[in-house]
């Protein structure tokens, strides 16, 4: 069953299998037997830069998504706002591997929310 991780400015669900190590500024989520990984390091809010841009996400936080990929690793990249500061989050694992976590990585991000926020 998912379980709730929180920091002081943001809470996410993790899936039953993946480890959440670090907290507050910087956290790391990875599934022991998986093939990627999953970094949220919160920084203070500037105005976005061009590296910044991307596809709008559509979350509960608002924010840009890009993805990239080259022969050896897959990215995918979240800008979030969330409480006045950014949520810059990371999955990357190779890029023959891109598949096999990505929609369960998807359904992380997607659960970001401001601590605290209501449940829908």
């Amino acid at each position: 069953m998912p379980r709730m991780h929180q920091t002081k400015t943001w809470e996410m669900r993790v899936p039953d299998g993946w480890r959440v190590e670090g907290s507050n500024e910087l956290v790391t989520l990875f599934k022991p037997d998986g093939v990627g990984m999953l970094t949220v390091l919160t920084v203070e809010q500037k105005a976005p830069t061009q590296e910044a841009t991307g596809d709008v996400f559509r979350g509960r936080l608002p924010g840009s998504v890009r993805t990239s990929a080259d022969r050896s690793t897959f990215r995918r990249i979240w800008s979030l706002s969330c409480r006045g500061q950014w949520l810059l989050v990371i999955y990357h694992c190779a890029s023959n591997n891109a598949e096999l976590e990505l929609a369960q990585v998807d359904e992380i991000v997607q659960s970001i929310a401001e601590t605290g926020h209501e449940k829908p």
